[in-house]
């Protein structure tokens, strides 16, 4: 049967020191990625997802990874926790996604095909249109109608040049 005096005895030795606290900054870096318009938050949890990052050694364990796309859609806080060749674990610490978002300088309602989407990239790279797989066919549209009319055109110029073509 323990005692009280065993009990605070205990307490003492388990008591943070001051040799054990240091700036998060001098050890471990908050990193912000800014993922492409076809990633979604899941992505971020699987390893592989960030292999090329960890093995070029731009992460590093522990480091905390705050991911936000350029539309601010959502974001997701990260921390990692195992680099390896394979990719990166990844811990989520909080995440979200924000209701009510204000909507894209330049949006407007377009049809699309299977094939391409348009998506505001932020301030720098505007509006672009994306093909299969979130690739960028063209950035640096003003508006979703700039983006609409050049996938217009692009496609009138698609068929005119494989006319003929088998």
């Amino acid at each position: 049967m323990s005692t009280e005096t065993e009990n605070d005895s205990a307490r003492l030795l388990r008591q943070a020191d001051a040799s054990e606290v240091v700036a998060w900054e001098h050890t471990n870096r908050t990193l912000r990625h800014i993922p492409s318009a076809a990633t979604v938050p899941e992505d971020f949890v699987i390893p592989g997802y960030w292999a090329k990052l960890g093995y070029a050694g731009h992460i590093a364990q522990n480091d905390i990874i705050r991911c936000i796309p350029a539309d601010s859609s959502y974001f997701v806080e990260l921390m990692a926790r195992e680099i390896g060749p394979e990719g990166i674990v990844m811990l989520v610490l909080r995440s979200g996604f924000f209701e009510g978002t204000v909507a894209a300088p330049g949006a407007s309602k377009h049809e699309v095909d299977a094939e391409a989407s348009f998506y505001y990239a932020g301030p720098l790279l505007k509006w672009q249109v994306l093909g299969p797989g979130g690739r960028v066919w063209k950035s640096g549209l003003n508006t979703q109608d700039e983006a609409a009319s050049w996938l217009k055109a692009h496609r009138e110029m698609q068929k005119r040049t494989t006319k003929g073509r088998p």
